[in-house]
């Protein structure tokens, strides 16, 4: 875990267990600052948090990030079931991947996208 992120990585956990989240997937989103002096994420303030995989495709790329070594949705199935889930070593990216929203502006059917990699 990196440093930085260990006080956000703790609150986010409190958060989640003041909710009641004991089991199964939980997502908490957090807004905080960043000290420029100690590189340190400060002043956390919870944005949301349920008990679920976060959305929009997320889990989806996440598990992509880590090149297919861990399976957000067996986790959760497992964790429902009693079973610890399976986790990989790190969750350190081997893999780059974006969200993108194409802003459409106007009615119809999208039939191709083309993208030039080279440019991102």
């Amino acid at each position: 875990l990196d440093p930085s992120l260990k006080h956000i990585v703790e609150y986010s956990q409190r958060v989640a267990e003041a909710v009641g989240l004991d089991y199964g997937a939980g997502h908490v989103e957090v807004k905080a600052m960043q000290d420029i002096k100690t590189g340190l994420y400060i002043n956390p303030c919870m944005v949301e948090v349920g008990a679920r995989l976060s959305g929009g495709r997320k889990a989806t790329m996440t598990e992509a990030a880590l090149d297919g070594t861990w399976d957000p949705f067996a986790a959760l199935i497992d964790s429902h079931s009693g079973v610890t889930p399976a986790f990989p070593p790190s969750f350190s990216p081997k893999n780059f991947v974006r969200h993108i929203f194409l802003p459409i502006e106007k009615s119809g059917h999208v039939s191709d996208i083309s993208l030039d990699t080279s440019k991102l």
